[in-house]
């Protein structure tokens, strides 16, 4: 999250002294996926903070179309947490989740952590947060989570989510994968007896761009109490 302190002459929306965030990916908007709306899709994008210098200093220039507004009681701190935010509510809906359901979450991440107070907020029937991590089990417990279970490991908690998920459960991978992941035939077999359904969930951006997963973040930061306080664990200066 930053404020605007200048404006090019093209600009309309947006004038100085604005608060505001910044959706960093720039898509080709010509591609066959932008022209459905599936931006975090595109065949030829580039990013703030990967492929261009990202907001890592005092300045970082922003295309008009790469801003979303944010009303002045939101903190700086929340607006700069919008991405993983927003990452955390498109999981929630490749999962369909409704309110009312059990949510499980591997992994008490920023991004996790977001899905916990999510549905939360939303009225999930239970939450559920696995981690390795103590201090991040703390964390989960401060954002909502009813069960804590102390677990490890990447390839063994894909696999527990898909032991774990229930009769036409939903399985979603967000998490990126540093090892292989194989399946025994028994959980091969609880995939195709339970009819669980397996999708993966990249980025957050769809149409009309940023999106509704970054719009309804911002809406949760402005209306319904959902904050980073309790996720950010550090804090250093630019220097």
């Amino acid at each position: 999250g930053g404020q605007i302190v200048e404006t090019g002459a093209d600009v309309t929306k947006f004038k100085v002294g604005d608060k505001v965030t910044c959706p960093p990916l720039i898509p080709c908007f010509k591609c066959k996926y932008c022209e459905i709306g599936e931006y975090s899709l595109c065949e030829d994008y580039d990013y703030y903070g990967s492929r261009r210098d990202g907001a890592f200093a005092q300045y970082i220039a922003v295309k008009e179309g790469n801003l979303l507004k944010v009303d002045d009681k939101v903190s700086y701190e929340d607006a700069a947490t919008t991405d993983p935010c927003a990452n955390a509510l498109h999981s929630m809906m490749i999962g369909e989740f409704k309110p009312g359901d059990s949510v499980c979450v591997y992994g008490a991440g920023p991004i996790g952590l977001f899905a916990v107070q999510y549905a939360k907020i939303k009225g999930a029937s239970k939450i559920i947060a696995v981690d390795v991590w103590e201090e991040k089990l703390e964390m989960a417990k401060k954002n909502g989570a009813d069960v804590v279970i102390d677990y490890s490991g990447a390839p063994i908690c894909q696999k527990a989510a898909i032991n774990s998920a229930a009769k036409l459960g939903k399985v979603v991978f967000l998490g990126i994968s540093h090892q292989g992941l194989e399946l025994s035939e028994k959980e091969v077999d609880k995939i195709l007896r339970r009819e669980l359904s397996i999708k993966g969930s990249w980025n957050s951006f769809g149409k009309p761009f940023p999106g509704s997963d970054w719009t309804g973040a911002v809406d949760l930061y402005e209306n319904h109490g959902m904050t980073a306080k309790d996720i950010i664990s550090h804090r250093l200066s630019l220097d």
